[in-house]
């Protein structure tokens, strides 16, 4: 209703991080020729990608595939489903439970057992602190939708105690100065368009993270979404 609920912090897109010692992608405009390139890897130690298994690390590929999540989204007449485990059910191209362990995604990749990590900001700076290979950045290739992008920001609950207190604070948080620190960081990309230190701080790949937002549209999620996410894990 044009109120403002929260100041924005940051703005996060889902890209592939990828190993350039064990995979090279170049031209990728569909995912199809990604998967071209998950052929590539040689070394049957290594995989493709992997996969999570929740909801959120779908929704790049529904809009992909130009579907929503809805009450009437069936599983079984999904494409975007069926495209997402066949990488690990019918190609090998992803890791099984039992062949991640106690693992995570994140520490496979760093380990150099996965070529390419599906994730988003949130994990550049424990990629660019302990990566010991080299690397880059792609964006997820755009189907029939555009790929969607979500945000966080700085609110205030409505039965806060001290609200004058909580808004001088959230000045604070989101001024140029407190941006600028947390786009240091390498954490977030800064939902204010001023902090340049975001570019300057000499971090590689920075521009992707920008690039992708051109494509992307915010992800319009149900009122019921934790109910719809609960009922579609299930079927994982």
């Amino acid at each position: 209703d044009n109120k403002l609920l929260a100041v924005p912090r940051d703005i996060s897109n889902v890209v592939l991080y990828v190993n350039t010692d064990i995979m090279q992608i170049g031209s990728c405009s569909s995912l199809e020729d990604l998967v071209k390139y998950f052929k590539q890897v040689k070394n049957k130690e290594v995989f493709g990608i992997g996969i999570e298994e929740d909801v959120f690390w779908l929704l790049p590929f529904l809009n992909y595939y130009g579907e929503d999540l809805s009450d009437d989204f069936e599983v079984e007449k999904s494409k975007a489903f069926a495209f997402y485990f066949d990488l690990r059910d019918k190609y090998n191209f992803s890791p099984t439970k039992s062949q991640i362990g106690s693992l995570t995604l994140a520490q496979m990749f760093l380990d150099g057992k996965i070529a390419v990590y599906l994730s988003g900001r949130w994990m550049y700076p424990k990629i660019k602190e302990n990566a010991n290979f080299n690397w880059e950045v792609i964006p997820l290739p755009v189907g029939k939708k555009q790929l969607p992008c979500d945000a966080s920001g700085w609110a205030i609950a409505r039965d806060s105690k001290n609200i004058d207190g909580a808004l001088a604070f959230i000045k604070y948080l989101s001024n140029t100065k407190s941006s600028d620190y947390f786009a240091k960081t390498g954490l977030i990309v800064p939902a204010r368009v001023s902090s340049s230190r975001f570019l300057d701080n000499e971090l590689h790949n920075e521009k992707v993270f920008l690039e992708v937002i051109k494509t992307s549209k915010k992800a319009l999620l149900p009122q019921n979404y934790n109910k719809l996410a609960d009922k579609v894990n299930a079927k994982f």
